[in-house]
């Protein structure tokens, strides 16, 4: 049902199935340079456009950079674990926002 209300917005249901992977780029930039927490909340707010708001894929693309990242194995595996979670809770929770950002808080103290 929130989907539905998401991509209806307009009035019209929109479903986006070409979310750009680049803003999971920048997000994982930001975590991998180690900026601001609050800096990286305000962004993902701010940009929710930029990946539909679609959090769920989202953390999938997060997913597929870290394995293609040159994170040692161990972080890696430990970052996988981390947004695997996140994604196993994201229907079960009603803030999706908030459920990314507390798998980016877990993902910042690994890398």
């Amino acid at each position: 049902m929130n989907d539905i209300q998401k991509y209806s917005v307009t009035g019209t249901l929109q479903i986006r199935s070409d979310v750009s992977s680049e803003f999971a780029h920048k997000v994982f930039k930001m975590l991998c340079n180690k900026q601001d927490l609050m800096a990286i909340r305000k962004e993902i707010i701010e940009n929710e456009k930029a990946f539909s708001n679609d959090y769920h894929n989202l953390l999938k693309q997060l997913f597929e950079l870290v394995f293609e990242s040159d994170l040692s194995s161990e972080k890696k595996t430990d970052c996988m674990l981390v947004i695997s979670k996140g994604m196993e809770l994201h229907n079960m929770i009603v803030d999706k926002e908030i459920n990314c950002f507390t798998a980016l808080i877990n993902l910042y103290k690994i890398i």
